[in-house]
């Protein structure tokens, strides 16, 4: 079924931009770079993104493409987990002391739209994503699978204070055929944000999903970030997460982040 995905996507696509009546197009164009570090019970997992994301405006419906770069610094022996969208498990890999990977990651090609609402302080989007496998998944890079996610998120503002929650799901095609592995996902998230003074935001959020696979950790992460807009064009962002499941092995303990997004 997964080799329809694709097609799926573009007609799906195509139906919601012929709903919305589609005006000129407004293209853009964001790189975001980041280095975050994973703690483990025996090391830690450092990685370098660059993720290139050029999208197109069509009114309420937005298309893009994030295609990421990978350099992953492995410091411990032992399962090391990867995880995608809202803290999906997407596949693990044993890691030996002090190696190094480098390459692209999965290139997703993706869309939403932003339903027309009268009340200007609630949003709500809907979502459709196809993931490639175009990464090396034996070097950290991938997932191995291909992935066909959708999902519904909704925001209310109040002054200046954000509340926001989604759901999805996704379909997955793996090459990994592993007894017990699961080939759909349903994923949820919640959180708050706060607007201090005019471009500073902070945040904290909880996400979940199904189990991966049998008998599975808990896949639930808390994340707390922070936002800081320098310019129109800039901004410096900076997460921290704490894990569920911190007595499993090869589970992640926390996560730490700082980056910074450019946006034309």
């Amino acid at each position: 079924m997964m080799k329809y995905s694709a097609l799926a996507l573009v007609l799906s696509l195509s139906t919601l931009a012929q709903a919305a009546e589609i005006p000129e197009p407004e293209w853009s164009f964001e790189l975001q770079g980041s280095v975050s570090r994973q703690e483990y019970a025996k090391g830690t997992l450092r990685t370098w993104e660059a993720v290139l994301s050029p999208a197109v405006n069509l009114g309420n419906l937005q298309l893009f493409v994030d295609a990421p770069y990978y350099n992953k610094q492995a410091d411990f022996s032992g399962a090391v987990k990867i995880y995608g969208p809202r803290g999906r498990l997407i596949g693990q890999f044993l890691a030996t002391k002090q190696k190094q990977f480098e390459g692209m990651g999965d290139i997703t090609l993706g869309g939403s739209y932003a339903l027309p609402l009268e009340n200007d302080d609630l949003g709500i989007t809907a979502g459709l994503t196809y993931k490639l496998d175009n990464g090396d998944a034996a070097q950290l890079l991938g997932s191995d699978s291909h992935d066909l996610s959708v999902s519904l998120d909704g925001q209310y503002t109040l002054d200046k204070l954000t509340l926001q929650t989604g759901i999805g799901h996704t379909w997955i095609d793996s090459n990994q055929n592993v007894a017990g592995n699961a080939d759909a996902y349903l994923f949820w998230s919640a959180g708050i944000s706060i607007k201090p003074v005019d471009g500073l935001r902070l945040g904290i959020s909880y996400s979940d999903q199904d189990e991966p696979y049998l008998n599975a950790p808990d896949q639930a992460i808390t994340r707390l970030s922070a936002g800081w807009d320098i310019s129109k064009i800039l901004t410096l962002k900076a997460g921290f997460s704490r894990y569920a499941a911190q007595d499993v092995a090869g589970q992640p303990k926390t996560e730490t982040s700082l980056g910074v997004v450019w946006q034309l």
